[in-house]
């Protein structure tokens, strides 16, 4: 279901999917379906990330 792309190796992704990466310098990206975006276990990561790491983002995702 997950699997791991080289680094900056995005180009290729999937209709339906998107591109995860894990790691303060980049060096893993996963392809997720985009439905795990509306996953409450999701949101609960991405909550958890933002409170460690920060997060600052400007414009979409």
């Amino acid at each position: 279901l997950l699997r791991a792309l080289p680094t900056k190796n995005t180009k290729n992704i999937p209709k339906g999917f998107v591109a995860v990466y894990i790691g303060q310098n980049r060096r893993k990206w996963f392809v997720i379906p985009v439905s795990f975006l509306s996953l409450p276990e999701f949101r609960v990561l991405m909550e958890r990330a933002a409170e460690e790491y920060g997060f600052k983002q400007e414009g979409g995702l």
